[in-house]
């Protein structure tokens, strides 16, 4: 597919990327309306209809792109739009902040958010050290492939997926408790519900395949060049994975989070953000097993970087949804503006680091 686009002229490549970003932002629109419906039919909260089908939908197009980006010999592209992608999910925070005027947006959310939100640092936290424990080990032996190093990358890639399974659970049963015993007792209309499902499935793949087509017009478009004057200018794998790439398979998510909160279903729209980041970090064993490799031992310590940065991003979140200030400040609340000053110098610092490391 992206040998296809490849040949696409510039203004095409631009022109296809406004058409495709126009269905997703239609498409993620219905999703959400749709998954409100499904909430109320249903007895299921909105929270857990953020956390598993949104998120699980909206995370398709990472899940294709690193995948894709691992096997063609990519890691540091995969890895980089993993810890990008959860960076900029956590900038959606401030973006649904100032659409909607004074006052902070997270007064509106649960603190049962909290939990998921803890999740996605939980396992963030294990992909950093192991990725900092493979890359000291290659440096003191002096050998990349280094054996050690190889399944220390494993042994954590192993830690993400066991944690990501125990935390689903522990969420799981989290959100159970918090449904009112009318709507856990609440027979659904099987007939209504079904309709609903299956209208959600026809929406969630238009966004799937959206997603993985928009992937394959971003990469064409990364690698044009845009100085034909005769001095070549190449951007690295990370910097392309962390900043292009995460934020163009972040568009659902951007899109379903904004329509959610247009019909009042925050906590929905703040549920789909935090389970998105914890899929996104069930990529590592994933990509392990597809590549038959450690991807943790594989990439550049630079990414440490991000995923530090990324963990910072959500326990602000965190901190806005326990201290609940209503104090804003042009049109942000405090936590939402800290985000958005924290995932600008998260970007330049990890641009600058990345720039002068010789390549």
């Amino acid at each position: 597919m992206i040998d296809f686009f490849a040949q696409w002229s510039l203004s095409g490549l631009i022109g296809g990327i406004i058409v495709i970003a126009g269905v997703i932002i239609f498409a993620g629109s219905k999703l959400s309306k749709l998954g409100d419906e499904i909430s109320e039919v249903s007895g299921l909260s909105s929270s857990w209809i953020g956390l598993i089908f949104l998120a699980t939908i909206t995370s398709i197009p990472e899940l294709a792109t690193s995948i894709t980006a691992a096997i063609t010999g990519s890691p540091n592209i995969a890895v980089g739009n993993i810890f990008g992608s959860n960076m900029f999910n956590m900038l959606i925070i401030a973006i649904l902040d100032f659409l909607q005027g004074p006052g902070p947006v997270m007064l509106s959310v649960s603190a049962t958010q909290i939990l998921p939100a803890s999740h996605g640092v939980f396992l963030m936290a294990l992909a950093a050290t192991g990725i900092f424990a493979s890359s000291q080990i290659q440096i003191l032996t002096g050998n990349p492939n280094d054996p050690f190093a190889t399944t220390i990358g494993f042994v954590f890639s192993a830690f993400i997926l066991l944690g990501w399974i125990v935390g689903a659970i522990i969420i799981f049963n989290a959100e159970k408790a918090t449904i009112s015993d009318e709507k856990f007792f609440k027979i659904p209309d099987k007939k209504k519900l079904r309709i609903l499902v299956l209208r959600f499935t026809m929406v969630a793949i238009t966004v799937i395949i959206s997603g993985i087509i928009l992937i394959g017009l971003a990469t064409a478009f990364a690698n044009v060049d845009l100085n034909p004057s005769g001095q070549e200018f190449k951007l690295g794998g990370s910097i392309v994975g962390t900043i292009i790439v995460a934020i163009i398979t972040s568009l659902p998510e951007l899109v379903v989070a904004i329509s959610a909160y247009k019909i009042g279903a925050m906590n929905m729209a703040v549920a789909n953000i935090f389970g998105s980041n914890t899929y996104n970090m069930l990529l590592f064993p994933i990509m392990d097993l597809i590549m038959r490799k450690s991807v943790i031992a594989s990439v550049d310590s630079t990414h440490i970087i991000t995923s530090l940065f990324g963990i910072i991003l959500i326990s602000i979140a965190i901190m806005g949804v326990i201290y609940r200030s209503r104090k804003s400040f042009l049109y942000l609340g405090w936590d939402a503006l800290t985000i958005l000053a924290f995932y600008v110098a998260g970007i330049f610092i990890f641009s600058e680091i990345t720039f002068r490391i010789p390549h």
